[in-house]
C-alpha cells in the first residue's frame, strides 16, 4: 500500500521534531554511552535503536522535553542490553549518572507561583482608574500600537502615552507594596476610556 499525503505529513513532521528536538542531544547522550558501555561501536548500536523508536512515534505531542525523552529512551535500551547480556554494570546506571538530566518543564510549585504572580498582576491592572486601565489592557495585553490605540479610544497619542506610563508605574507600586494606589485626584478630567472589546 502505498503512503498516503497525511503520511508523508506526518513523516517531515517528525523528521522536523527530531531535528529540533532530538539530535541538538546527541551529544550529551554520546557522551554518557561512552561512560556506561564498553565500546563505541554498543554505544551507536544504542543510538541507532533509540532513532528507529524514534521513528515509530505516531505523535510528539505528549513529549515535553526531547532531551529528557531521548535520554529516557537510551536508558531503556542500554538497561534492557545489560538484562540479556550483562554487559553493563548496574551500578553505573543505579548510581545516578544520568540525574543531571532533568525534565525541563517547570515544577507544580513553579506553575503555582507563576499562576499567583499572574493573578496579583491581574488584580493590580483590574485596581487602575479605568483611564490608566483601558490603555494598559490595550497596549500591553491585545498588543495594539500606541496609534492604534489612540484611534480607538478617541484620544491624542501622548494621552495613551501618559496613561501607559503612569499606569504602569501605578502598577508597580501595587506589586512592590502589595496594597492598592489610590488614585490621583489631580487625574480626574483625563477622558473616561471606554473597555477594548
Amino acid at each position: 500500500m502505498a503512503p498516503t499525503a497525511s503520511d508523508k505529513d506526518h513523516r517531515e513532521d517528525l523528521i522536523r521534531w527530531v531535528a529540533t528536538h532530538i539530535i541538538p542531544h546527541e551529544a550529551d547522550v554520546r557522551r554518557w554511552l561512552r561512560k556506561t558501555l564498553r565500546s563505541q561501536s554498543d554505544a551507536d548500536d544504542v543510538i541507532q535503536e533509540a532513532y528507529c523508536r524514534l521513528s515509530e512515534l505516531s505523535d510528539t505531542s505528549h513529549i515535553q522535553s526531547g532531551r529528557a525523552y531521548f535520554f529516557t529512551i537510551v536508558r531503556s535500551i542500554v538497561i534492557h542490553g545489560a538484562r540479556r547480556e550483562k554487559v553493563v554494570a548496574f551500578d553505573a546506571i543505579e548510581d545516578g549518572e544520568l540525574i543531571d538530566i532533568q525534565d525541563e518543564a517547570p515544577s507544580p510549585e513553579r506553575v503555582v507561583d507563576a499562576r499567583l504572580q499572574l493573578r496579583r498582576v491581574l488584580d493590580a491592572i483590574a485596581a487602575l482608574p479605568p483611564a490608566y486601565r483601558h490603555v494598559v489592557e490595550m497596549r500591553r495585553i491585545h498588543g495594539l500600537s500606541q496609534k492604534e490605540t489612540a484611534r480607538h479610544l478617541g484620544i491624542t497619542e501622548k494621552i495613551v502615552e501618559n496613561n501607559s506610563l503612569r499606569g504602569l508605574r501605578m502598577i508597580m507600586k501595587i506589586l512592590s507594596d502589595g496594597q492598592p494606589v489610590a488614585t490621583d485626584p489631580s487625574h480626574r478630567d483625563e477622558p473616561a476610556i471606554h473597555a477594548f472589546h
